[in-house]
């Protein structure tokens, strides 16, 4: 319901963007992060398992407009003690949270168009998509919510040629509570290439 309200106001904030300032930049970033809050409670630890993809449009000199599309799963894994049939037991619990945000994005770069090094920050709002997942050697369970999503990141970008950058930046993510699942949060770092048309 968010997505369909958010995408015509990104659609015709693209489609009115100044002919002069007709500049595309594609991203694709590898990236990192930290369960936080309620995320971390279910299901902790460092995740290495993540992608975030942005299309951006100049509207002026210093101002992107866009959409940014990520994915991101946790994993936890561990042994809890319990009694079966008088005997006590360990069994095996698996604990997976894998976000999917889709949110439109403002971001303002610093320096002039020349310069290598271009420092930038950014917000998002859209929908992110969160599924938890709860495995055991006999069953499993999966519930799937959509969520109200923030983001701020803050980065830069260094360019290799007048159409190739470098990216590095952070990102917090932060979902609203939804159905039956609470806030989710995490951080994350990412790194990848930009192509500018």
């Amino acid at each position: 319901m968010q997505v369909r309200r958010l995408l015509p106001v990104v659609v015709l904030m693209l489609a009115s963007a100044e002919a002069h300032a007709q500049r595309w930049w594609v991203s694709a970033a590898y990236s990192m992060a930290q369960p936080a809050s309620n995320t971390a409670a279910f299901s902790d630890g460092l995740s290495l398992r993540g992608a975030i993809v942005d299309v951006r449009r100049s509207i002026q000199r210093h101002i992107t407009i866009g959409v940014s599309l990520g994915w991101q799963v946790f994993s936890e894994e561990t042994r809890d003690a319990g009694a079966v049939g008088g005997a006590a037991a360990r069994t095996l619990l698996r604990r997976h949270t894998n976000a999917f945000p889709l949110l439109a994005s403002a971001h303002y770069r610093a320096g002039p168009p020349g310069w290598p090094a271009r420092p930038f920050v950014g917000l998002h709002v859209g929908t992110v998509v969160i599924e938890r997942r709860l495995e055991t050697r006999r069953f499993a369970v999966a519930e799937t919510s959509a969520h109200l999503g923030l983001a701020a990141d803050a980065g830069v970008a260094i360019l290799v040629s007048p159409a190739l950058a470098g990216l590095f930046g952070a990102r917090y993510h932060f979902a609203r509570e939804a159905a039956f699942t609470a806030d989710q949060t995490y951080w994350s770092v990412y790194f990848g290439i930009a192509l500018v048309r």
